[in-house]
């Protein structure tokens, strides 16, 4: 079977499937196979004989038959059918599947030991030159019992009748290679025959055919037949034919096989066999420089990189009935890397390194064709040597690379362009891990680039590819094109590979990349500063997309979205046209600000999908498309903010997200937006917001619908925001959820909220776990059972939240279908943990004083509560102490004096704590908590002077006094640390 070219360039070559040995091998097969369906069906075995050559033919097989009845005492014959001429046989018969030990002749007679078992027979055929074979007959019916006489009756055995039978004769011509045939003769109807030839008297093992070609072997002795007939109720006859003399075979050919094609890389070689008398079956065997060629047995062959300066020829194998097998061998010739010169063409031969400075221009040569180097290697430019090819020049990569690790010039002019041609090649590479580099000027090339270090500069020109990937295959060397990747530039080209590698690509790439003013007809898919190892990426370089025509999908991603512990680069892509309706533009993950994307045109139907966009310092959202106004739709799957960038979401905007917004730096939402999920109508896409320690967020007048819910540590203000179908976060740290719990819209880690809004079918709307909030706004159909704010879970000193004024839905408050009287019945932390809850809510059923409630936990009542109880103590203790006052204030003024002004703190102190609910805090209040924390202690010390020591009227003031100070020095800590500034 003829072998087909791989793919050029592939460096694979075509593999027949055979699995013989070809001729001049000195492989002797000796594997057996055998194919078998069970019983009932037939089985096929060969095994391969060595021939003396190294090759072996194959039989013609037959499945046999057998001949007779399937009963005891009765003579059953096989009969090989027709098999390749002068095959020679061998039995075996079997019972039930069983080998009979001696059953090995032509005929069989069951026993009673095999009444009721099925009989088979395996023919074994063998032939010289060929791989034997063997093959079995169906199996019979069940053996049936002998015939008997009733038991009154003897047992009389039938006598056989006889066979009318004839001589058999022999037609043909007796002659070494051509074929006898045997005729029986007349004998009695139904009479089956089998045939056995002999040479001078001697049986040919295996020639049971009708049919016998003699071979040299046989030249000058007589040739008979013998057939034997066999008929159920008759006697077994045998007739043998007279003989016949086998003279010497007539003369024969043996044709000399032709190779014709040119002998050159790439191009389709056919051998044909010569003329062959008689007519013969060929192998084909190409041999190079003598040596098989590997897979190649096919009457066609393409030749290899390789072959290259290597005499090919092909060896042709002829096999014919009787006459053993021939070979004969073509001319060779010797494969070249192209075309002879013609014309006067100057062509200039690259099949090694170039070492040296090398100027290929017009005045010294039209052609330069690069080959393999002799151990089929790329020719390389060394890292030494620099070479400049001249205006009007060719270059033909003939079934290699040309590898640059030194300097490539490649500059020609308008009217007289480089042409780079390639057969066979994966074009120009910078593929060495030094700082190599390439200016293509004016250059046409049929041949891809493919730059992994190095700097590349191709303009006004045109070519299939330009790939961008630093991978090395050498693990040993795997990042190191990392350090040498400086950048690419393509400017004015027309990229036309239109395949599955695309026109302009990267991958592994640390360096720049600048496309401008091309066209591009293949997809595009830049990924860059990237690197097998992220950390190898020491800085982030940009990419530049200007002015591009594109008209196949983009797909641009930037590995430094993803480092916050690099400074950005931001993607330039501005002024491209997508002309092609229906394809995508995909920024996968990128770095953007408001530079980035301008002016950028896409036909009907172009999606443009933002998967991950990070604002690396300003950034404004919906990004412009189609060269206008942006649309007030937009979509993306994240956005991340990072620390110190702001990024900004226009008036009006519906911002449809994807996944999650991450802010570090700040986010602001103006009025009328809408921010929703990507895909509404799917319950498992949701989006939900990260607000980091670094970070703040600003949104009024805003809706937000479908999240999940905000994860906050930073500053978050929510300003007459509607929160409408929101599930709620958790996460590891408040997992397993206390009793009672659930998840969150707002879980906050730390720092200040306020939120004032509307809020529809939501679960908890707070979770506090440490910072301060105030909560104001409306709750809408809230859910039952379910406690709206949980606060200060376990950070129970340093949290604050303000939700006096918030309408909660029912008289229930933040806890509904809990009765008021439920609520009250107990220590209200029972249902909401925290000191930060300020009472008492609007429509509430019980008007209770505003107070801090106390919190879980066994934590003691809230400042507002414990100033409530030192201020009447200290009233108590120091009623008689007043009266004495009134009695003579002359002998006790400094210590009524003391005492006035103590009173006077202890009301401030107390106004102040509940005043301080209002958020945010007054900004003096830390410093005003002070002032009053200094004036208990200066009452403490005036009241605690000798002279009043030992009055009994006052005994017990100096404790009161000191617990006031206690208690007011708590509230000032706490303002210290947890009021919100401002």
């Amino acid at each position: 079977m003829d072998s087909v070219l791989p793919p050029a360039g592939s460096g694979l070559e075509p593999y027949d499937g055979g699995t013989s040995a070809r001729p001049g091998s000195t492989a002797e097969l000796s594997a057996a196979t055998t194919i078998s369906a069970g019983e009932g069906s037939t089985s096929t075995s060969r095994t391969s004989q060595a021939a003396a050559n190294g090759t072996a033919g194959t039989l013609v097989t037959a499945t046999p038959t057998i001949a007779g009845t399937a009963k005891v005492g009765l003579t059953l014959t096989a009969h090989p059918g027709t098999w390749t001429s002068g095959t020679a046989f061998t039995y075996q018969w079997s019972v039930a599947g069983a080998a009979v030990s001696g059953a090995t002749n032509l005929t069989f007679v069951p026993t009673s030991a095999h009444r009721g078992k099925t009989v088979t027979v395996t023919v074994t055929g063998t032939k010289a030159g060929y791989t034997t074979a063997a093959t079995t007959s169906r199996a019979t019916v069940p053996v049936a019992a002998a015939n008997t006489l009733t038991a009154a009756k003897a047992t009389v055995a039938a006598s056989p009748r006889t066979l009318t039978a004839a001589t058999p004769t022999i037609s043909g011509t007796a002659r070494v290679g051509l074929t006898l045939t045997a005729h029986p003769g007349t004998w009695t109807s139904g009479t089956a025959f089998t045939y056995q030839w002999s040479v001078a008297g001697s049986a040919v093992p295996g020639a049971t055919e009708v049919t016998f070609v003699p071979t040299t072997a046989h030249q000058g002795k007589t040739v008979t037949v013998k057939v034997t007939g066999t008929k159920q109720g008759y006697a077994t006859a045998s007739r043998t034919s007279a003989g016949v003399t086998v003279a010497a075979s007539a003369s024969t050919t043996n044709g000399t096989p032709v190779i014709s094609g040119v002998f050159e890389y790439g191009a389709r070689l056919t051998a044909t066999p010569g003329t062959w008398v008689p007519a013969a079956s060929f192998e084909y065997l190409w041999l190079r420089d003598g040596q098989p060629i590997p897979h190649w047995s096919g009457s066609t062959y393409f030749v290899q990189a390789a072959d290259i300066g290597r005499r090919i020829s092909v060896q042709v194998t002829g096999s014919r009935e009787g006459i053993d097998p021939v070979s004969t061998l073509s001319a060779s010739a010797t494969a070249t890397c192209g075309p002879a010169p013609a014309g006067g063409t100057r062509v200039t031969v690259v099949h090694a390194d170039v070492l040296d400075d090398t100027a290929w221009t017009s005045a010294t040569t039209d052609v330069v064709r690069v080959c393999p180097a002799a151990d089929q290697s790329a020719p390389t430019i060394a890292a030494t040597a620099t070479v400049t090819v001249g205006p009007g020049v060719r270059v033909e990569l003939i079934g290699t690379t040309l590898s640059v690790a030194g300097h490539l010039s490649m500059v020609g002019t308008s009217a007289a362009p480089i042409e780079v041609m390639s057969r066979g090649s994966l074009g120009i590479a910078l593929d060495k891990p030094v700082d190599a580099s390439l200016e293509m000027r004016h250059v046409h090339s049929a041949a891809a680039l493919a730059v992994k270090c190095g700097t590349a500069v191709v303009v006004d020109s045109e070519m299939p590819s330009v790939r961008m990937n630093g991978y090395m295959q050498d693990a040993q060397a795997e990042n190191a094109c990392v350090q040498v990747q400086r950048s690419v530039t393509v400017e004015r080209t027309v990229l036309t590979d239109t395949g599955q590698y695309g026109a302009l690509t990267s991958d592994d790439w640390t360096g720049d990349v600048v496309a401008r003013d091309n066209v591009v007809h293949g997809f595009t898919n830049l990924s860059f500063n990237v690197a097998p190892d992220p950390h190898e990426v020491a800085a982030c370089r940009q990419a530049t997309i200007d002015g591009n025509t594109f008209d196949e999908f983009v797909i641009i991603s930037d590995g430094c979205s993803d480092r916050a512990d690099l400074p950005a680069a931001p993607l330039r892509m501005r002024d491209n046209t997508m002309t092609a309706p229906g394809e995508s533009v995909i920024l996968s993950s990128v770095v953007l600000d408001d530079d980035s994307l301008t002016g950028n045109v896409t036909a009907e139907g172009t999606s443009v999908v933002y998967d991950k966009v990070v604002s690396a310092t300003s950034l404004t959202l919906p990004l412009p498309n189609d060269g206008a106004a942006p649309t007030s739709a937009f979509s993306l799957r994240s956005l991340v903010v990072r620390a110190g960038a702001t990024a900004r979401v226009a008036a009006g905007t519906t911002l449809r997200v994807g996944w999650d917004l991450v802010v570090n730096g700040h986010l602001d939402v103006a009025a009328g937006s809408v921010i929703t999920s990507d895909d509404p109508s799917d319950p498992q896409k949701r989006w939900g917001m990260d607000v980091n320690r670094t970070g703040s967020v600003t949104m009024a007048g805003v809706s937000l619908e479908h999240l999940t819910g905000i994860w906050t540590s930073g500053s978050l203000e929510l300003d007459d925001v509607a929160i409408t179908d929101a599930t709620g976060r958790s996460g590891d740290r408040f997992d397993p959820l206390p009793p009672g719990g659930g998840k969150g819209v707002i879980v906050q880690t730390d720092g200040q909220v306020a939120v004032d809004g509307t809020y529809t079918d939501i679960p908890i709307l707070l979770r506090q776990w440490k910072g301060s909030a105030i909560v104001r706004g409306d709750f809408v159909n809230p859910r039952p059972g379910v406690r709206l704010i949980m606060s200060c879970e376990w950070e129970t000193a340093h949290c604050y939240v303000d939700a006096r004024d918030i309408d909660w839905g029912s008289p229930d408050g933040p806890f509904p279908g809990m009765p008021a009287d439920g609520v009250f019945a107990q220590w209200p932390q029972q249902y909401m943990c925290g000191s930060g809850i300020v009472w008492p809510w609007v429509g509430a059923a019980v008007n209770v004083s505003n107070q801090w409630i106390g919190g879980c936990d066994g934590v003691s009542p809230t400042p507002s509560v414990r100033l409530g109880e030192a201020q009447d103590g200290f009233r108590d203790g120091v009623s008689g102490y007043e009266q004495s006052c009134s009695t003579d204030p002359e002998l006790y003024a400094d210590a009524c004096a003391t005492v006035q002004a103590a009173f006077t703190c202890l009301a401030a102190a107390r106004d102040l704590a509940l005043q301080s609910s209002t958020f945010p805090i007054n900004p003096g209040a830390e410093d005003l908590a002070r002032d009053v924390a200094d004036g208990a202690l200066a009452a403490q010390e005036a009241i605690d002077i000798p002279a009043l020591r030992d009055a009994a009227t006052v005994a017990g003031v100096g404790l009161q006094a000191w617990d006031i100070y206690s208690t007011i020095r708590s509230v000032a800590d706490a303002y210290s640390a947890c009021a919100p500034a401002g």
